[in-house]
């Protein structure tokens, strides 16, 4: 299922074409003279996801093992399919996908029937995704389930895709969030797009009080982290966060320049990395970070319920698209405090210990 039709010698015709809005997935909806399939195509650790949408010969009793060794697309057999009758290809003019906000899955339409659903947990426990002219489970896809929820969900996504195409939502959120950062951390400093001019927009602003330089991301919580929902049991409470770095300052001395570049540099290159490596930040994670010579790997501590006994428990982000968004702190780490957060956690004496070095706050 890792190859498309295009790796044997059948010959194909790409129906529809079209690039994440992320820019690092592409939707391929092709067919041969046997059979329509339905792709998403990325680098790794995506890879390659596929699924049958039709048969557009009389189905065979079984599948071919011969087709799946050569890694060409196999025909549905006649037990799994709603009706064993050829049916046309889809018109390439009649063709659209919906991609989860995530970036991480899509759903193919014709006009505006549900054919085809590769979503996020696609490629797990051996399976690939839903189709409608499917009828019952087997290794090449399954049957749309009678699920509101998924029909919701790609409806929300259309809507959202809608308003980013149609509206304001970053310039909208951006002055609110600075705001925000502004009660907390105090005076904005600077600030820089660190979008690359790419989509999704995402800032980086600077605030200062007498005690701290914080830096804090603008507008990634617009965006979904993806696959927290295959790991999370409530993925909307995690799934949208903006990072923030507190660099204390030393009896008030000014922050380096340099040192602030390069920091501010170092964070805006994480606020990318959930959509470019399908991954996603949350407590008590860890990454790589060069903060100084003693201090090269960091964890994420989320504000709010955990420190709340520390931290105005009031203060919170604004909302994106109608889902909560959390801040996480970015916390530098000596090798002794990477080695117990690697076997302990997140202890309460880790805790002090970030806060008397003022990186919480």
């Amino acid at each position: 299922m890792e190859n498309s039709a295009a790796d044997s010698d059948e010959q194909t015709e790409t129906l529809y074409f079209e690039n994440s809005p992320y820019g690092n997935l592409d939707a391929i909806v092709q067919r041969d003279s046997r059979t329509v399939y339905f792709y998403l195509n990325g680098p790794e650790p995506f890879g390659t996801r596929a699924c049958w949408v039709r048969n557009l010969v009389s189905g065979p009793l079984a599948l071919n093992p011969a087709e799946l060794q050569a890694g060409i697309p196999p025909v549905l057999p006649r037990l799994h399919c709603h009706a064993n009758q050829p049916s046309p290809a889809p018109d390439p003019d009649q063709l659209r996908v919906v991609w989860f906000t995530e970036g991480n899955g899509a759903a193919l339409f014709e006009l505006e029937e549900l054919l085809a659903v590769i979503p996020p947990w696609s490629g797990l426990e051996g399976f690939h995704g839903y189709a409608r002219d499917c009828a019952s489970e087997n290794e090449i896809c399954w049957p749309l389930p009678d699920s509101p929820g998924l029909e919701e969900r790609i409806a929300r996504a259309a809507t959202c895709w809608e308003q980013w195409r149609l509206g304001r939502p970053f310039s909208q959120l951006q002055p609110v969030q600075l705001v925000r950062y502004e009660q907390r951390f105090g005076p904005s400093d600077q600030y820089f797009a660190i979008d690359g001019e790419k989509f999704p927009p995402r800032g980086l602003g600077v605030f200062r009080d007498e005690t701290a330089v914080t830096l804090a991301t603008v507008g990634m919580s617009l965006t979904p982290q993806p696959n927290v929902e295959l790991v999370v049991e409530h993925p909307v409470a995690q799934r949208r966060i903006e990072l923030a770095l507190r660099v204390p300052l030393v009896s008030g001395e000014e922050l380096e320049s340099g040192l602030l570049r390069r920091l501010a540099g170092q964070l805006s290159g994480l606020a990318g990395v959930p959509w470019k490596g399908w991954t996603w930040f949350g407590q008590q994670h860890t990454c790589e970070f060069n903060f100084d010579p003693a201090r090269q790997q960091a964890v994420f501590v989320r504000a709010g319920s955990w420190l709340k006994s520390r931290m105005d428990s009031d203060w919170e982000l604004p909302p994106a698209f109608g889902e909560p968004a959390s801040l996480l702190f970015l916390v530098p780490l000596t090798a002794s405090q990477f080695a117990s957060v690697q076997s302990q956690g997140l202890t309460s004496r880790l805790l002090d210990e970030f806060f008397a070095a003022g990186f919480l706050g």
